[in-house]
């Protein structure tokens, strides 16, 4: 069974790339994705907000406009696809909550 663990928080207190902060969350990143192990079946960053389109079939071809945006102070910066045979059974070290409460 596939599950998506959306990765969130408030945009503005992100670190910026090139800073030793941004490193060390671009590591712990990757410690989860060796921890997790064959668990992780797709991932995505995301855009930041500023950057943010819908889009939608139009009469004329693509129709594009800002958003969507949700009233919260924090935003989805990424994703991950796991897979787990199990969601809650307690013997299992691969459940899905465990993978995604890395």
């Amino acid at each position: 069974m596939l599950y998506t663990a959306l990765l969130y928080g408030a945009e503005r207190d992100a670190p910026k790339p090139g800073t030793p902060a941004f490193d060390d969350e671009l590591a712990r990143y990757y410690a989860f994705g060796e921890s997790a192990g064959d668990h992780v079946r797709g991932g995505a960053a995301l855009h930041p907000v500023r950057e943010a389109a819908t889009i939608r079939p139009g009469v004329d071809g693509p129709f594009v406009t800002a958003g969507p945006f949700a009233e919260t102070s924090e935003v989805i910066g990424g994703l991950y696809v796991l897979d787990s045979a199990h969601r809650f059974c307690v013997r299992t070290a691969g459940r899905a909550d465990v993978i995604a409460g890395r």
